[in-house]
């Protein structure tokens, strides 16, 4: 979420907080094997919408610009173009 939106910022935490307290995040959903967990990240700066590039370094704390491909994200997991 941009770090503009501070009031929705929080409402979406509480939300996810009282989805965790539901049962439907965290290591067992519903008494199951399944995982499933959620982060609300703050955004560096706003992001081209649609452009994974762009979100990926926006969640890794960069401002949220697109980067030059190839390499696509998924041909270079972990790796961060300069």
């Amino acid at each position: 979420m941009r770090s503009e939106c501070s009031r929705a910022h929080q409402r979406i935490r509480e939300a996810v907080g009282q989805t965790y307290a539901d049962g439907h995040f965290g290591s067992s959903v519903h008494g199951t094997d399944t995982a499933l967990d959620a982060e609300v990240v703050e955004s560096a700066g706003s992001y081209v919408v649609g452009e994974e590039t762009a979100l990926i370094a926006s969640l890794e704390g960069h401002w949220g610009c697109a980067r030059p491909r190839p390499p696509y994200p998924t041909q270079r997991a972990g790796v961060r173009q300069r």
